[in-house]
């Protein structure tokens, strides 16, 4: 963490919302404050301009929103050492028996834009303690200053710090990103569910963020607690927080043609936005299926955005983030015609799990039975319940849903059975769902890689059409050449594709829906590739490859199997040496080091708030039932890195762990935290 150097930020001053909104940091010994910075472009004609945040350094931090004019007068009065730097915005605050402690993002860099607004990746975050500095000294592991505490608020302090610093340090912390301009794009919600949403016209946007999406929610709570008295202050001090999403953006860029006027050329750009659910988030062995409320584990929205702007130079551009500065500002006028796809992936909607138990390379799959235990067979009412409150959320949300479900269907693996409970669960639910059974990797294994997935797009292609793609109809009847064509103004229904973790094979089951979806998109607008279409189509491939990359860096801290599938449409060598080197990584990561990037990721969401009644007996006894069970493990059952942070609906799990063979299971104490999934 600590206090470094630089923005990486755009710096084209001429460009609206090019800039993230930028903040003066001011640090000394007995006063922190924080003030809009008034050379930044994107700063203009807001209200917030006229308040800063001033942090008195008594006791844990005391915090107030002054004007600028009173702030200047403190510091002007204030005789200590004082530091100044560049952030970009307040992530929001954690508390520690020492105090709370502000999270704020010290660098960024543009990802692209979206809409003529600039999206950027929070690529570096800074924690600035708000207690007295006084009496108090500085923590090498954690590099903050702490007052002096007693031992075991020490041990405390230290552990909650160290559980930050993994979080924003690891994979998850890595993929957050935010809106130059929320009110223009918000990256908590797709283009047809911002038009259902008031945020257009409301300068309170943490408020009206949407927070199933919403990564910072938590530790965005705890920094508004600090105003609880002061319903006014809170409010304003709502707009120093930056809403955070967490997951994946990318864009790619190709020529395309005007179908009523051939020489009239166009630029498109493509844009990939993955948003992970808060609801129920974890690492993939230790977050399967869904919780009693219906949220399951892996839940990602995924949005294909296509802009058309009109004028451009014709030239195919594959960006990332590292280009994205530069080819965003040669082409930063805002698109003429824009248009929306949105598909979903998320674990099986069931009580089931796949718990570590030992150095084996597979575990077999749990399910959870009606006697509360893995019986082996049927469904039981509460897996009925769980994935009918999924699926009515999804309707409430999405409307009419198709479950694409890519599980294998062989008689002899554990799959077959947990989609057969699926298929059962969706049948008994009742609700706008269609079932759609897909077995991807025997119909690649019978007519391969191709054909498999051919054969999947004419499965798929007949609800594609009938649910359609959102469309922005102000920019449609300004095109003259697409006033006749009939086409759906929203789209009505989606896909939620599903394999066993929803990542290598639901990645190559979406590239081929968003393959449909980017033609008819172009088509409806009145435009269509220009030149030679597979290049068009190896762009579209190889955003996607990566976009497969990034939500499994997220779940299972690796990059996405069978890319070459994705991006070639076939297995190559490259691509199987690739995948054994990928498999090997997630074993050595999964045995040792992905339960406690769990507990990461979870103490984050909740904001830090520990139960600390719970923690020493929950910690105790969970410990000793672990360390008592893990010498049945063998040697080096020991080095098992299971999660500490473990919800009260999950450790129906962890007893199949320790007791996987006896008739009677043993209760594991539920976690010493209050998780996100609630």
């Amino acid at each position: 963490m600590g206090l470094g150097k630089g923005r990486v930020a755009p710096d084209e001053s001429s460009v609206p919302h090019n800039h993230p909104p930028s903040w003066t940091l001011t640090l000394g010994e007995t006063l922190i404050t924080l003030v809009p910075d008034k050379n930044n472009p994107s700063r203009n004609n807001q209200s917030d301009d006229e308040f800063g945040l001033v942090v008195q350094r008594e006791g844990g931090g005391q915090l107030k929103v002054e004007p600028q004019a009173i702030i200047e007068t403190l510091l002007t009065n204030s005789t200590c050492t004082r530091k100044t730097r560049t952030v970009f915005g307040c992530a929001g605050g954690i508390r520690t028996p020492s105090g709370l402690h502000l999270l704020l993002i010290s660098k960024c860099k543009a990802m692209g834009t979206i809409k003529g607004t600039h999206v950027f990746r929070a690529a570096g975050f800074v924690i600035v303690t708000c207690g007295d500095t006084k009496n108090t000294k500085n923590d090498s592991k954690t590099g903050t200053h702490t007052k002096k505490l007693s031992p075991q608020e020490a041990t405390d302090e230290r552990q909650q710090l160290k559980y930050i610093k993994t979080f924003l340090r690891r994979s998850a912390g890595r993929r957050l990103f935010f809106s130059g301009d929320v009110l223009s794009v918000d990256a908590t919600r797709s283009f047809s569910r911002r038009k259902q949403s008031s945020i257009v016209s409301d300068t309170n946007y943490w408020s009206k963020c949407d927070t199933a999406f919403l990564w910072n929610e938590g530790v965005g709570t705890v920094f508004l607690d600090a105003f609880a008295e002061d319903k006014n202050n809170k409010n304003k001090a709502s707009e120093f927080l930056v809403p955070l999403a967490n997951g994946s953006f990318g864009f790619a860029e190709f020529a395309v043609m005007n179908k009523g006027n051939k020489n009239m050329n166009a630029t498109a750009r493509v844009s990939l936005i993955a948003r992970v659910s808060t609801r129920r988030v974890g690492i993939r062995h230790h977050c399967r299926g869904a919780n009693l409320n219906g949220d399951v584990a892996n839940f990602v929205e995924t949005e294909q955005v296509v802009e058309v702007g009109e004028g451009g130079d014709g030239d195919e551009v594959d960006a990332g983030e590292d280009d994205a500065q530069k080819n965003d500002a040669q082409k930063n006028k805002p698109p003429s015609f824009l248009s929306s796809f949105v598909c979903l992936r998320g674990s099986v909607p069931t009580r089931w799990a796949q718990p570590l138990r030992d150095l084996f390379w597979k575990f077999p799959l749990e399910v959870l039975g009606s006697d509360g235990g893995d019986d082996g067979g049927g469904i039981s009412a509460t897996d009925t319940d769980t994935t009918k409150a999924h699926l009515t959320s999804l309707n409430k949300q999405y409307g009419p849903v198709v479950c694409l479900d890519l599980l294998k269907k062989t008689e002899k693996n554990k799959e077959s059975h947990l989609g057969l409970c699926f298929e059962t669960a969706v049948a008994e639910s009742k609700t706008q769902t269609k079932y759609v059974p897909y077995d991807l990797g025997a119909e690649i294994c019978k007519s391969g890689d191709t054909h498999a997935l051919d054969g999947l797009r004419k499965l798929t292609q007949k609800d594609l059409e009938g649910h359609g793609f959102w469309v922005d109809e102000s920019s449609l009847d300004d095109n003259q050449n697409s006033k006749n064509q009939t086409c759906e103004r929203k789209q009505s229904g989606i896909f939620r594709v599903n394999c066993k973790d929803c990542l290598d094979r639901t990645n190559g089951a979406q590239t081929v829906l968003g393959r449909w979806a980017v033609a008819k998109q172009l088509h409806v607008m009145g435009f269509e590739a220009a030149g030679d279409k597979n290049k068009m189509k190896n762009i579209h491939r190889r955003l996607w490859m990566r976009h497969g990359d990034d939500i499994a860096s997220l779940y299972a801290r690796s990059s996405a199997l069978r890319r070459d599938v994705t991006m070639f449409g076939k297995r190559t060598f490259v691509g199987l040496f690739w995948d054994l080197k990928i498999a090997l990584s997630r074993y050595r990561q999964s045995k040792f080091s992905d339960g406690y990037s769990q507990d990461a990721i979870r103490f984050f969401l909740n904001g830090g708030r520990v139960e600390k009644e719970r923690t020493k007996v929950s910690c105790d006894e969970s410990d000793k039932i672990i360390h008592s069970k893990r010498k049945s493990a063998g040697c080096f059952g020991s080095c098992l890195n299971q999660p500490k942070l473990v919800h009260d609906d999950d450790t129906w799990a962890l007893e199949t762990v320790y007791t996987p063979k006896s008739n009677t299971s043993r209760k594991v104490t539920p976690a010493p935290a209050t998780c996100a999934e609630q």
